[in-house]
């Protein structure tokens, strides 16, 4: 009855269901954390109750021990970028301890890796720092020739704003073209209030 593609439906439609529980607790949580200048982390389970709310006083972090990264498994977890950018390498390695989704809330909106299979293929992680690290030895030679060059300050503000932004671009891109290679959708969901 059914075969292969009504269980992948089936699987498909148990995960949306479920993921109604969560919302409003994710909603309220990213509302409180959105423009907060140091990054929190708050877990929500599938039910909707809350896991973890902390923040270590980092700008671009928060640390997890191995009680907290077991509570992970079939969990959301969001999380503000005070820097208002997409998910770092760490984001997304951090999936293989079974997320459902993480999401990343910047002030006009939410960045959202999540899941479309249960066999996911969490490298994804380790494949995007690569590619990164690509990216950033390119935009190292430039500004490494700049300073060659003996800019004024000015030039080098603009400079580092735009090879900044590059570097955003390219992740966005990156995500963006390939998620879907490892089993993820990457959208972002703009604020609307």
């Amino acid at each position: 009855m059914g075969g292969r593609g009504a269980s992948s439906q089936m699987q498909k439609n148990s995960l949306a269901v479920s993921s109604e529980k969560w919302r409003p607790n994710v909603e309220a949580s990213e509302n409180r954390i959105r423009g907060k200048k140091t990054e929190t982390a708050i877990l929500v389970g599938m039910d909707g109750k809350i896991l973890i709310d902390k923040s270590d006083g980092h700008k671009s972090q928060v640390g997890f021990n191995g009680q907290e990264l077991a509570l992970m498994d079939g969990a959301i977890l969001t999380h503000n970028h005070p820097r208002n950018s997409t998910f770092s390498d760490e984001d997304l390695k951090i999936m293989v301890h079974g997320l459902k989704e993480i999401r990343a809330v910047a002030v006009h909106g939410t960045f959202v890796m999540k899941k479309t299979r249960e066999n996911a293929d969490i490298s994804m992680g380790k494949d995007y720092a690569l590619a990164q690290k690509e990216h950033l030895n390119q935009t190292n030679k430039i500004w490494a020739e700049a300073q060659m060059k003996r800019l004024g300050l000015l030039e080098m503000d603009k400079l580092a704003d735009q090879l900044n932004h590059s570097i955003e671009v390219f992740r966005r891109k990156w995500l963006a073209k390939n998620a879907k290679n490892y089993g993820f959708i990457y959208t972002y969901e703009r604020r609307t209030a």
